[in-house]
């Protein structure tokens, strides 16, 4: 059976996104998936307990709330126990070696604030997930992430903390915290931002579920460089948009050959100057150690390979080609060449095979050039480079795109109706 954890702080919407993934499953694999919140079951034994709703919890003593969270755990491993058992009664009955069990999703958030103090609180000890990893085998523990200020959205009006300062901070702890107990357990940890986390999900159980490996897809991207700016001309906002509107259309092309992350973008600064005057510089610094952090960190090195996505853009005077000047994207090419990760860079115009000094593993000037050479890559220019012909082929399966299952949940995820 199929086991994930799903972590990530308070209101990043775990539960949403769980739910989410049990749909499409259950639409799409003719296939049952669980879904268990441990969020949910604790507040469910404060009521029972204590008749407190959980609009009221959080006011309860710390001490309390931990011995909770302690029967939460303890009700989860149970009723997991009590499954096994059923389980096991009906292959007796039916006459069968086993029954097969359906995947399962636990979600809970790790660490939170309870008390005073700069640090949070772990509410979620490695033996917690001991527990459930004694009954049933956790394949992989999954931390979802977002930017500072859509989080500071979600929590304001709670008894959290939602100042971007501290949220960067507090992220960072729960996801190392995730990280140590992943490692303790012996099973793989991923960072995946909340932007399309249902798809992520679901292609890694089905991974799982048919005991293949995933192929993940950090996808690099100019960001700052596409961003309008006061002085631009029509013609060049223009341009910048059909840029932005191409990297999307690239990222949902490559959703049916891995599971692709991308990065989680910087406060605009429409939304910073929000922040005193002196804070801005320091929000900036501190954001950006993060952002080094997390892509450098836990994006860059969790993908099997990195595509780096620069779409053609001319100048605003049309006199020269548009230079991109990303040091974010030069930072996560560089130190993926240093750690031997296959980077695959699409840029075109008049610049050559290399960007901020880099040569890739690979070079296309046109993203269809990428696309076309996976359809034959026997037949492609990379047919006799041993080495690019072994990075490309984790893209495919059987000479397919290794999630061509997921063409129709792909369309409906980038495309809702409503």
């Amino acid at each position: 059976m199929t086991t994930i954890v799903v972590n990530g702080l308070p209101k990043i919407g775990k539960t949403g996104i769980a739910e989410r993934v049990q749909q499409l499953y259950r639409d799409n694999f003719n296939s049952d998936l669980g879904v268990v919140s441990l969020g949910d079951t604790f507040s469910k034994i404060a009521e029972e307990l204590y008749g407190v709703s959980s609009r009221k919890v959080p006011s309860m003593q710390y001490n309390v709330k931990q011995g909770l969270r302690i029967a939460a755990v303890e009700r989860v491993a149970k009723n997991l126990l009590r499954e096994d058992l059923d389980r096991f009664q009906r292959a007796v009955n039916e006459r069968k070696s086993v029954v097969k069990e359906n995947p399962l999703i636990i979600e809970t958030p790790i660490t939170v604030y309870e008390e005073e103090g700069g640090v949070p609180d772990i509410v979620r000890d490695f033996k917690d997930f001991q527990e459930f990893n004694n009954i049933r085998n956790i394949d992989a523990m999954v931390t979802i992430i977002d930017s500072p200020q859509s989080l500071a959205g979600r929590l304001e009006g709670t008894t959290y903390p939602y100042d971007w300062f501290t949220l960067l901070d507090w992220e960072g702890f729960e996801t190392e915290t995730a990280r140590s107990h992943a490692k303790s357990l012996s099973t793989r940890h991923l960072v995946i931002p909340r932007h399309h986390a249902e798809l992520s999900l679901l292609k890694l159980i089905f991974d799982i579920e048919h005991n293949r490996d995933p192929t993940i897809v950090y996808n690099a991207r100019p960001i700052t460089d596409l961003k309008d700016k006061p002085g631009d001309s029509d013609d060049f906002l223009a341009k910048k948009a059909n840029a932005r509107s191409s990297i999307n259309v690239f990222a949902e092309n490559l959703e049916q050959y891995s599971i692709v992350v991308v990065p989680i973008e910087a406060v605009n600064e429409s939304n910073i100057e929000i922040l005193k005057s002196y804070e801005r510089k320091r929000f900036r610094e501190k954001e950006r150690d993060h952002t080094i952090r997390r892509d450098i960190g836990y994006f860059v090195p969790n993908s099997n390979l990195v595509v780096a996505f620069f779409p053609y853009i001319s100048n605003f005077n049309i006199e020269k080609p548009f230079k991109y000047e990303s040091t974010g994207t030069e930072d996560e090419m560089r130190n993926s060449r240093i750690i031997a990760k296959p980077v695959v860079l699409i840029v075109g115009g008049e610049q050559d095979k290399k960007v901020f000094g880099l040569r890739p593993t690979a070079h296309f000037t046109r993203d269809h050039y990428l696309f076309k050479a996976l359809g034959d890559l026997e037949n492609s220019k990379y047919r006799d480079d041993i080495t690019v012909k072994k990075d490309l082929s984790l893209l495919l399966e059987d000479g397919k795109p290794k999630y061509h299952e997921f063409g129709k949940i792909i369309s409906e995820i980038y495309h809702p109706k409503n």
